[in-house]
């Protein structure tokens, strides 16, 4: 999500319009850019939007395919989860699968009960035992 965020905020410093279209001189089109030594702003081909929209899109499809892939960086280390799993079941059961959903309430459920088997089962998550 950060990536995405990172990613969008640069593409949008190239496609706004230049510094001098907001101190009095009107901008010639929707997207404007300075030129290395030009005063006047200048309007952005059709090309020059073509390719910047695909690498947006390119750069949103990368950051989908980053959010949905196991060993992302954005995940708590793995030796965590597990100490987690251990110490407080469902904490470490939902940083595994970082999202609220069966496999979290039932390990809160068993921890409710009684500890060990809610241990056992994060364990069990966080191993892949179970899947």
């Amino acid at each position: 999500m950060r990536l995405t965020i990172i990613i969008c905020s640069l593409l949008l410093l190239f496609v706004m319009p230049s510094p001098t279209a907001f101190a009095g001189q009107a901008p010639t089109g929707s997207h404007t850019a300075l030129n290395a030594g030009d005063e006047a702003p200048r309007e952005f081909t059709r090309a020059e939007r073509k390719a910047a929209k695909k690498k947006l899109k390119q750069a949103l499809k990368d950051a989908r395919q980053a959010a949905k892939d196991p060993n992302s960086t954005t995940k708590a280390p793995y030796w965590l989860i597990v100490i987690l799993a251990i110490l407080l079941p469902p904490l470490g059961v939902f940083l595994y699968d970082e999202e609220i959903n069966n496999r979290f309430w039932i390990s809160l459920l068993l921890t409710i009960l009684f500890w060990i088997p809610g241990a056992i089962y994060a364990i069990l998550i966080v191993t892949d035992t179970i899947k």
